[in-house]
């Protein structure tokens, strides 16, 4: 076996002359020697919990909300802080720590990262949103007394939660 470094056109090249060869795997994967991990999809599920909150508030909320703020000239680009995020996410995420089969200060270091990243997402949001709703360009003599953004890549048609608003 070797290591090739490809493009991904020469790789799909390779793959479509052997897909012929190639099987069709369903389910689990738990049996058959495919190599996965049994007995951890639940173990420690708030650390899995906290990993998906962690990645659903960066990818669709801090740094979204902070490239829109940035595009429209109402801010900087915080790059050194959200690439601070999302290295600390990616260190929760190694193989031993996000299944859980680790002791218990990893998974305790794990979760204070994941906090951390709570933190820290949530007041880079916070102070873009504030800004983004305070630079509205609202028709003269009225205000917004509530906003209502969408992460979504469409538009949608749900009910939104609101929190009370914090006075200026």
């Amino acid at each position: 076996d070797k290591i090739i470094h490809s493009t991904l056109d020469d790789y799909l090249a390779e793959v479509r002359k052997i897909r012929t060869k190639l099987t069709v795997q369903q389910g689990e994967l738990r049996e058959g020697g495919v190599g996965v991990l049994t007995g951890t999809a639940s173990t420690r599920p708030d650390l899995k919990q906290a990993n998906w909150a962690s990645s659903y508030l960066l990818t669709r909320w801090v740094e979204p909300v902070n490239v829109w703020t940035w595009y429209l000239g109402l801010g900087y680009y915080r790059y050194d802080y959200i690439d601070y995020l999302w290295k600390m996410l990616i260190k929760c995420q190694a193989h031993d720590t996000i299944c859980g089969c680790h002791i218990d200060s990893v998974f305790h270091h794990a979760l204070d990262r994941f906090n951390r990243i709570q933190e820290a997402g949530n007041k880079i949001l916070t102070a873009d949103l504030m800004n983004l709703c305070y630079h509205l360009d609202l028709p003269a003599g009225t205000y917004s007394s509530v906003t209502v953004f969408n992460p979504a890549p469409h538009a949608r048609r749900s009910t939104a939660a609101s929190a009370p608003a914090r006075r200026r």
